[in-house]
């Protein structure tokens, strides 16, 4: 499964979220935009019951900007690099306590969050890293 977080309003805030509607019906995998509220995703995601859980995310890692990092579940926890941390940490944690998929955080680093930005040239060129190597990966039947 494919969990796009992110909002679109706030440039390349909604990297995650943008990646998960360009995905879908694309790729072989469930794929969810949650836009910026992960937790209202709860029910579809343990129903589905997935074994891995692929989250998309900006992530302040202090990188430069379009710089992707695989983060594992158990480093997400109060560390500050989502940019949707209060959120992300509340999902993680029921999601763990009703189902264990193998979860990763994939993280673009952002550029420009302000309000009304459009994604920057560096995260859109990930993006389209991201979007290419997924369809890649999970091919449809």
């Amino acid at each position: 499964m494919i969990l796009g977080i992110g909002n679109k309003m706030r440039g390349d805030d909604g990297a995650g979220s943008e990646l998960a509607a360009q995905l879908a019906g694309r790729v072989s995998a469930t794929v969810i935009d949650a836009e910026e509220v992960p937790e209202n995703y709860l029910g579809p995601v343990i129903a589905d019951n997935p074994e891995v859980l692929l989250i998309l995310d900006a992530a302040s890692m202090d990188a430069a900007p379009g710089s992707l990092a695989i983060i594992e579940m158990d480093n997400i926890a109060g560390s500050g690099l989502s940019t949707h941390s209060a959120s992300l940490n509340l999902f993680l944690l029921v999601l763990q306590s009703e189902i264990q998929p193998d979860t990763f955080i994939l993280g673009v680093q952002p550029q420009n969050i302000t309000f009304g930005a459009p994604i920057s040239q560096p995260v859109s060129v990930a993006m389209e890293m991201i979007e290419k190597s997924l369809i890649e990966m999970l091919p449809m039947d």
